[in-house]
């Protein structure tokens, strides 16, 4: 029927080239998975606490035995006629079926697990059935409407021998079998059994904490090995010989020393960065307030503990990791650092200042990125999504493994992200990593230190420096509308800088009108712009902050993304009442460049009440104000802020996540949430369309906007480049104002 079995799509399905053929794949993908073993499985089983004795047989095994089965499935009259478009719908997915070979032909079972100890055998089947991250036993084992009434394994076909003997290159079988081809009567639904075999033969497995550590290696290596297979030779490069260079790329003394040197401009390491620097490799907590010098203390030691190593630097905010790959990466790293996060592809293009394509690399997955970079900077989604099953993290998980991690502003991470990353520390238990705070709630340094302990390690806390943390830099006092207003009034016609932060971007846009009405200088910045007009309001506004009294006078007026993202020192605070943690962060961008020993003094910082409580909940801002009563009329330190969130912050115990997709699903092996369900979704205008042919173009064209108005309608928008569009009409945009859903409706 079919002349060549295909695994992928070709413009010659009858003569296609071999990486498309079944066996060629497989091939292929056997390769890249025997040199990511033969170069990553020490680092990997260093990482997890894994001893190299049975684990390192175990690993290998279960990734080649994998590797060689996981898809074979594809060789049925469905797949074939789906690969070659002729169809477009199939009863069963080839992982599946994969599955279901080894059952209905107990001969291949038996050769392709020859010797390989039972464990081994487990932990392959899992990551065969799981490798497209769309396995759920509820769902993947019925049947799906096809239009057909049967199915046909198609074993006896050439290609299916062909890859067999392809795939005892590598693992080293006596004879592969010769294997008969049948028919499944769909009906019957042959599939329903594979759910009782598998948890027979995974359960006694799954008991064991090593094993699932040891399983989630196998899944990532072969996601890894199959991407990078699948991806790699589209672009005309060998994968294999592409991954044993890339893996290759490792920090060398003296890397970090050319950024280290570039940022103290000639000067020397504060005591308290030479305390960070000089910390034990594993565990270390900094906190310390804006302004310290902590992120440069945390590449003093990366310059330490990353040597031989990569080195993954994550931030909260795709908006932060840009800044701090902009200011650090750029441009000592340029040709070798990554910044990863869902945005990167157009902030890199901003950054070289051309037209210039992504790399070919680039172009074939954005999770083989970091493979060949010594420092990665982006999201903590880019390391910690692994662990919730994102297939950029299983993908860069060669890259993962053996390096060492900072993570920056913890205290930010909602309490799903938080447990997320204790589960990380448990589970990669001999990485070393360094987490950075302003402030960190005491429940959350006590859930640290408690996993510290259960582990047999230590957490090394470092505070930041007393003179810059005792510091009186604030002055705090409630205040009403009419206060605020005649307080900026005077501040601006005194040529300072004021910041004028509210929790929604309604009212700010409304603070906003207002502030020009009355003829002030106001730059308006907050999220619900396009991509690229919100980067050249965030320009401007550090440009009008950063120039000084040579600027002039001038009026932010932001919402809470401000928090992170902008590196700016305000002469004058007003704020709307948030959460303690807010409102530090908040109060970082006030002051924030006083030192000690200068002549400066406190600075104002006004904090209204809020008209409701969106986006915080009640108690949130309850918490703000009691926080505030503590510290309102008097001259305060950054350590005074923290000491009284400290004291009000909640003391509820906080363990690791137990329901993460990579160490704790025994099948269901589809993604999970890494972060608390948003609010927004990320959308394009119709009237932009023309301006999108490429992904750095949808991502500069993108909107964040509220989901509640549009939720209904939103499944019947199409969708550019995975993105929704709303229809001409429907998003009301403004290049000084932002965007709104226009209340008509759209057409």
């Amino acid at each position: 029927m079919f002349r060549v079995l295909l695994a992928k799509r070709s413009d010659t399905p009858d003569a296609p080239e071999d990486a498309e053929t079944l066996p060629g794949h497989l091939e292929l993908v056997l390769r890249v998975a025997q040199t990511l073993l033969f170069h990553r499985r020490t680092a990997i089983l260093d990482m997890l606490g894994l001893e190299a004795e049975p684990w390192g047989l175990v690993l290998e095994q279960a990734v080649l035995c994998a590797a060689a089965l996981h898809d074979l499935g594809k060789a049925n009259d469905q797949f074939q006629h789906l690969v070659r478009g002729y169809r477009r719908r199939q009863a069963y997915r080839h992982e599946v079926l994969s599955l279901l070979l080894l059952q209905q032909r107990p001969a291949l079972d038996a050769w392709l697990f020859d010797g390989v100890p039972p464990i081994a055998r487990a932990l392959a089947l899992r990551a065969v059935c799981g490798h497209h991250l769309r396995f759920s036993p509820d769902t993947s084992l019925q049947p799906q409407p096809s239009g057909q009434v049967t199915l046909r394994l198609l074993l006896d076909h050439p290609d299916v021998h062909a890859a067999l003997q392809r795939a005892n290159v590598f693992l080293a079988r006596n004879t592969p079998p010769e294997l008969d081809a049948f028919e499944l009567a769909l009906a019957d639904e042959p599939a329903r059994a594979l759910a009782p075999w598998l948890v027979e033969m995974l359960a006694p497995v799954w008991a064991d904490n090593d094993a699932r550590r040891c399983a989630g290696a196998v899944l990532a290596l072969l996601v890894a090995a199959d991407i990078c297979a699948s991806a790699v030779v589209r672009q005309g490069i060998d994968p294999a010989q592409w991954a044993e260079s890339a893996l290759a790329a490792m920090l060398q003394t003296g890397d970090l020393e050319q950024i280290i040197k570039r940022q103290l401009a000639g000067g020397s390491l504060r005591p308290f960065q030479a305390t960070v620097a000089s910390s034990p490799p594993r565990l270390t907590l900094v906190t310390a307030g804006c302004g310290t010098g902590k992120t440069l203390a945390a590449y003093c030691w990366a310059a330490r503990q990353a040597v031989g190593r990569r080195l993954f630097f994550c931030y909260p905010t795709t908006g932060t990791a840009t800044e701090g790959f902009t200011a650090y990466a750029f441009p000592d790293f340029s040709d070798s650092a990554a910044l990863i996060h869902s945005r990167a592809a157009y902030d890199l293009m901003e950054l070289r200042a051309s037209d210039d394509q992504p790399s070919a690399i680039e172009q074939a997955w954005s999770g083989l990125v970091p493979w060949d970079a010594p420092l990665s900077i982006g999201t903590v989604d880019a390391v910690l999504g692994l662990l919730q099953h994102a297939r950029t993290g299983l993908t860069a998980f060669p890259a993962l493994a053996g390096a060492a991690f900072v993570f920056d502003e913890i205290h930010l991470y909602d309490d799903r992200l938080f447990r997320t990353l204790l589960r990380f520390l448990a589970a990669c238990r001999n990485a070393p990593v360094l987490l950075m705070t302003a402030s960190l709630q005491p429940n959350r340094r006590a859930s640290l230190e408690r996993l510290a302990q259960q582990l047999g390690q230590r957490l090394t806390v470092v505070s930041g420096p007393a003179d810059y943390e005792t510091l009186p830099r604030y002055i705090l006092q409630q205040a009403d509308q009419e206060m605020a207003m005649a307080a900026v009034a005077c501040a601006l016609e005194s040529g300072q800088h004021v910041l004028w932060i509210v929790n929604t971007v309604e009212r700010a846009m409304e603070m906003a009108q207002m502030a020009s009405k009355r003829g002030w200088p106001v730059a308006l910045y907050h999220s619900r712009f396009r991509y690229r007009d919100r980067l050249n309001r965030h320009h401007t506004v550090v440009e009008a902050f950063q120039r000084g009294a040579a600027s002039g006078p001038i009026l932010a007026v932001t919402t809470q993304v401000c928090e992170v993202s902008l590196d700016i020192s305000a002469d004058l605070l007003v704020t709307e009442i948030a959460p303690p943690p807010a409102l530090i962060q908040r109060l970082g961008r006030l002051n924030r460049w006083l030192i000690p020993g200068s002549h400066g003094k406190p600075a104002l910082a006004l904090v209204l009440t809020a008209p409701s409580a969106a986006p915080y909940c009640p108690n949130e801002l309850e918490e703000g104000r009691q926080w505030l009563a503590q510290l309102s009329n008097r001259p305060v330190s950054q350590q005074d802020l923290r000491d009284a969130f400290e004291q009000l912050a909640p003391m509820n115990e906080l363990l690791p996540a137990t329901e993460v997709a990579w160490l704790d699903t025994m099948l269901d092996t589809t993604p999970r949430s890494l972060r608390e369900p948003g609010t927004t979704i990320e959308v394009l205008r119709e009237e932009d369309l023309s301006f999108i042919t490429k992904r750095a173009d949808a991502i500069a064209h993108a909107i964040p906007m509220l989901l509640g108005p549009v939720s209904q309608e939103l499944p019947c928008w199409p969708r550019r480049f995975g993105i929704p569009v709303a229809p001409a009409g429907r998003i009301d945009y403004d290049m000084t104002l932002g965007a709104r859903w226009s209340k008509a409706g759209g057409r």
